[in-house]
């Protein structure tokens, strides 16, 4: 019978022998030069199925040397990942910068630091992984691990810069040679995303001693399948998709190949990772550029029926606009479905939570809440050195502000014990540490609101909601935008009335909250973070169908709204982004959570040699400290969120800084120009709506599914 380890590489196994034999094909049609990047995605295919037959071959005989093997293989699988990003990359840049040594030289520096990271990882697995290997040996593996990572994350943030610079590359000659270069620069582009979420694992994995559940061998499993494995198939598919429409290639050349099949890719992989679908555009000096439509340079209305439409960014076909509506109902459907499966789960935790057992104004629930802590509080301590070992850990791991008044916090439900080589990766559950301070007193308390800090799911949830109705409106937007034009001008319809009425509901709620923080900071908690989205969304889409028909004849108040709507939003930033200032300077409440029960505790459980009125003015020990559940997958919202909240307010002052501070500056140093000639100019590159929305939208899904998993896996 298998682990679930093992019935994750029965999956691997049964996934990747067929990409392996795609990956063949690919590279036999392509040729098997490594600086194109091809060859790798077989090495990693190969990697994966050899891994996971180590793994299946040690469920059934137990081997050190299979078990080794086998996590040094799940380890190393990030280097052929970003060693085939780098050989697509190296074909967009040497195709248009042909023999520049520069460019040849920065490139195999890449590969350098991705063969050395390879190399050090390798060397670091076996000393970490070896069972019963020294401390030193145990601390220099990590060290090397960490290295290694660190040299992956080098070559990735130069990889993504050079993603970047790819709108900026043409090819010497050849249109049909363009069309292709720009392809794989796009599909770099798609990969890119599903990569970085491969790499933060690694990431955490190798600098965060906090995060057992980010080890390669001994972590949460669901999470190694959806950060890692699931991102690594995915960029694999989006490579050999690309490598298997694009024309056969001899010795560096390009033949011209299945033209339309190669712009049907482009598009159905431009909407399905949300990101600016581009035109490419003739310019008079023969070379290519991306070609952005922009949101005020269509200031015409449509002629027939008096609409404001935003631009086309596609090129009008029936095939594009197939391929982006396809893309635009994979994004609704899945943001739907989180959404239902969170609800469902939640609806099945409340039934299967005992609520009737807590009665909050009781004695025991002042003592110990909903926590299983009595039932483990009276349990006889385990072995005298188990004790010792867990009160050093949780000495050890004390919060730098709370050393000074002697203050820890347990933050798991299990601890790891990783002090020595004779006790790394022992692990004690609740009761073992609960019993080992039954000496000490417990402090009777009362809840306040703060006490409740927001789960993953329910924040997972908020922001998923957001961006499907975000979704919901593109769809919209892009019907109409294909509509037959002699239609009269339509009004707002049903189904939009109810997004506006929930986006109107849920910014006012978090007015409400928010001035009711104001009042009671200390019981009351801050609101959301994301809900400034929504006012800058409306900011945007408010000049245009349907919108703009309801305000056509009122474009003095359609200004004041709009302006307002961005004022709003800036506000609420200012608040979110104050909000993360403080999540992220500490891991406790700013204020006490709990409120002292002085009367109670002289015939509450425990000994102490404090008097109540001394327990009661230590604040902090009435605070609420971050807490994680060793079952849940991704249990702190704060990642998650944080990331989207960070992207999203990238793009947010980026179209500030595009759209005034460059034109303002180009006109103060070039008298010739005017401020409104170089504004026109900066929204040629205008990302709009488009951009930010739908690919923030398909990273909160990516969120939302490993949110989604953590709470499947609470039962």
């Amino acid at each position: 019978m298998l682990d679930s380890r093992g019935d994750l590489a029965a999956v691997v196994l049964a996934l990747w022998c067929p990409l392996f034999l795609v990956a063949l094909w690919v590279v036999r049609r392509r040729g098997f030069d490594r600086r194109s990047g091809w060859i790798f995605i077989v090495f990693l295919a190969a990697i994966r199925i050899t891994g996971s037959s180590m793994e299946l071959a040690s469920e059934s005989t137990p081997q050190t040397w299979l078990i080794v093997a086998s996590a040094i293989l799940q380890s190393v699988g990030l280097s052929p990942l970003l060693f085939a990003l780098l050989g697509i990359l190296s074909q967009v840049f040497e195709a248009s910068n042909p023999g520049q040594r520069v460019v040849v030289i920065g490139l195999n520096t890449l590969r350098l630091m991705i063969l050395t990271g390879f190399i050090l990882a390798i060397v670091g697995g076996v000393k970490a992984y070896i069972p019963n290997s020294s401390a030193s040996d145990l601390s220099m593996g990590k060290i090397l691990i960490k290295v290694a990572v660190g040299l992956f994350i080098a070559s990735f943030v130069a990889q993504v810069y050079l993603i970047a610079k790819t709108r900026f590359t043409a090819p010497s000659s050849g249109a049909h040679k363009t069309t292709e270069i720009r392809l794989l620069a796009f599909a770099a582009a798609v990969s890119a995303p599903f990569i970085a979420t491969r790499v933060a694992y690694s990431t955490i994995g190798a600098f965060s001693n906090d995060s057992p559940q980010f080890n390669p061998v001994t972590g949460n499993v669901v999470i190694l399948a959806c950060m890692a494995l699931l991102m690594e198939l995915i960029a694999t598919f989006i490579y050999l998709a690309i490598g298997c429409l694009i024309g056969h290639s001899e010795k560096g050349t390009y033949e011209k190949h299945r033209f339309q099949s190669l712009v049907r890719i482009k598009s159905s992989f431009s909407i399905c990772q949300g990101i600016t679908l581009v035109l490419l555009r003739r310019s008079e000096t023969s070379s290519y550029e991306f070609d952005y439509s922009t949101v005020e340079a269509n200031g015409s209305r449509d002629e027939l029926n008096d609409c404001k439409y935003p631009p086309k960014i596609w090129k009008d076909s029936k095939r594009a606009s197939r391929f982006i509506t396809i893309g635009t109902w994979v994004g609704i459907v899945a943001l739907a479905s989180l959404i239902g499966v969170a609800i469902v789960v939640t609806v099945m935790l409340a039934v299967k939570t005992d609520n009737n057992g807590f009665d909050q104004d009781s004695s025991e629930y002042a003592l110990y809440k909903n926590s299983r802590f009595k039932e483990c509080y009276n349990n006889p301590p385990p072995v005298a050195n188990n004790c010792i070992a867990i009160k050093s850990i949780v000495r050890d791991s004390m919060d730098y502000g709370l050393r000074p008044q002697n203050i820890s916090y347990i933050s798991n439900l299990r601890m790891l014990n990783e002090s020595t080589s004779e006790t790394r990766n022992t692990l004690y559950d609740w009761c073992d540490i609960v019993s080992c301070f039954n000496e000490f007193k417990i402090v009777p308390s009362s809840i306040r609101p703060t006490a409740f800090w927001t789960t993953t799911i329910g924040e997972s949830t908020k922001f998923t909601i957001i961006f499907l109705m975000a979704m919901w409106q593109f769809k919209k937007l892009q019907k109409d935008l294909n509509s037959d034009r002699r239609d009269p001008c339509k009004k707002i319809e049903w189904d939009l009335w109810i997004i506006l009425a929930w986006d109107l509901s849920s910014v006012i709620w978090w007015w409400i909250s928010f001035g009711r923080h104001l009042n009671k900071p200390s019981q009351i908690p801050l609101p959301g973070t994301l809900s400034w989205v929504s006012l800058w969304k409306y900011g945007y889409l408010i000049s245009f169908h349907p919108y703009n028909c309801v305000l056509q004849d009122i474009s003095t108040i359609a200004l004041v709204t709009k302006w307002t709507l961005y004022t709003l939003s800036f506000v609420q930033w200012i608040v979110s982004a104050h909000t993360w200032r403080g999540i992220a300077s500490q891991n406790q409440s700013d204020y006490a959570a709990y409120n002292c029960l002085a009367s109670q505790i002289p015939t509450a459980p425990g000994t102490s040699t404090c008097s109540p009125s001394q327990i009661c003015s230590r604040d902090l020990l009435f605070r609420a400290y971050r807490f994680e559940f060793s079952s849940s997958v991704g249990v702190s919202p704060k990642l998650g969120v944080f990331i989207l909240f960070v992207v999203l307010s990238i793009a947010f002052f980026g179209r500030v800084f595009f759209l005034v501070i460059v034109p303002w500056a180009v006109t103060l140093f070039d008298k010739t120009e005017t401020f409104e000639g170089n504004r026109r100019d900066m929204y040629e590159n205008d990302y709009g709506y488009y951009g930010t929305i739908s690919l923030t939208s398909f990273l909160g899904i990516a969120f939302g599914t490993v949110s989604v998993a953590g709470a499947i896996m609470a039962f």
